[in-house]
């Protein structure tokens, strides 16, 4: 069965974090690629508002399904086909908490994300790393919200932990930490797609470098690590290709037949 659909991480994936750019032969690789037929998706940890600030919408790329927030949202066009909020009662004790404490924090809504507390250093390593732009602030909390990311030291985890046992807390940074309703998997994200095309496993090529994107190795196929991977993606992959500053993209859809 030919692969039809391909899900790709963004940052040093399709995109080049460690120079700060889109490459061209990257691009243009993925535009041939949907050219000839292929449904090319996005499969990243960052919410959509956070793919806006990076231009991933500025390619020239129809992208034909993206997944956000590391499979917490799933989108075809202007439709949420896959998403997860916040009991609003827990969103209310948690955002009073965190005022209470000083933390400074995102709110993140299916589109939108807003700051809230002062423009702290964990802010600004976080913003800086990632490209990110200054959302909106707010001292309100939003309705809806599909999860909180906090700027702060681990010296409030275990008391977040204990206090909030309804959440999931994800520290991925020594300065960041993300806090979602559910535990979000890429996979499971992939799975909703899927679904909405009438395709299968067999049928899907996934793209990573990082520890979220191993499970999108159990619903593929095929499923390709760059060079720059951590060890355990591509412990998990079937092909490893090269660095993504070195258009490792290309040289995987070249491989598999899909330019």
């Amino acid at each position: 069965m030919s692969i039809k659909i391909a899900f790709f991480d963004i940052d040093n994936t399709i995109y080049d974090g460690y120079n700060k750019r889109w490459t061209e032969g990257t691009v243009n690789a993925i535009k041939k690629a949907q050219q000839k037929g292929l449904k090319v998706c996005v499969c990243t940890s960052r919410p959509n508002d956070s793919m806006r600030d990076l231009r991933t919408f500025d390619l020239g790329i129809e992208w034909d399904a993206i997944i956000g927030s590391s499979g917490g949202t799933a989108k075809v066009g202007n439709k949420f086909i896959r998403s997860f909020t916040l009991d609003q009662n827990v969103s209310e004790r948690f955002f009073n908490y965190l005022v209470d404490k000083n933390i400074t924090f995102e709110m993140i809504g299916l589109e939108t994300r807003w700051i809230c507390g002062d423009f702290n250093e964990f802010a600004k390593k976080f913003y800086d790393l990632f490209l990110e732009n200054h959302p909106a602030t707010s001292d309100v909390v939003m309705p809806d919200l599909t999860q909180y990311h906090l700027f702060c030291p681990d010296v409030y985890d275990e008391d977040i932990i204990t206090k909030f046992p309804e959440i999931v807390f994800s520290r991925y940074l020594p300065f960041a930490v993300d806090v979602v309703p559910v535990v979000y998997q890429k996979g499971d994200g992939i799975d909703d797609v899927l679904d909405y095309y009438g395709l299968t496993e067999d049928e899907a090529i996934g793209f990573g470098d990082d520890l979220q994107d191993i499970s999108i190795a159990d619903h593929v196929k095929e499923f390709v690590a760059m060079e720059n991977a951590k060890p355990e993606v591509k412990g998990v992959a079937t092909y490893i290709t090269g660095h993504c500053s070195e258009n490792g993209i290309e040289q995987a859809l070249e491989y598999f037949n899909l330019i």
